[in-house]
């Protein structure tokens, strides 16, 4: 799960250059502009992804602890009063 994060924190780092280098190559928005919009929005894509992976698990290890949780106060106590023999 650390490393999803850091792919996360990695892909967010990543999206500001990527769409200021493609902006300055595309000259403004005056040159080749389906291309660098191409490039940003599968940069945009690939974010959101891993964005969505690290909530996939930090939603199902969530609901993993809680039904241990849930299972571990379902399991029969010894009372004090039990006698062995």
């Amino acid at each position: 799960m650390v490393s999803t994060l850091f792919t996360v924190m990695g892909w967010c780092c990543l999206v500001l250059p990527i769409v200021t280098f493609a902006y300055v190559q595309s000259r403004g928005g005056r040159h080749m502009v389906p291309e660098h919009l191409a490039i940003v929005c599968l940069v945009f894509a690939g974010a959101i992804f891993e964005a969505s992976l690290l909530a996939f698990l930090l939603i199902t290890t969530f609901i993993q602890c809680v039904e241990a949780q849930r299972r571990a106060s379902l399991k029969p106590h010894l009372h004090s009063n039990c006698t062995y023999l």
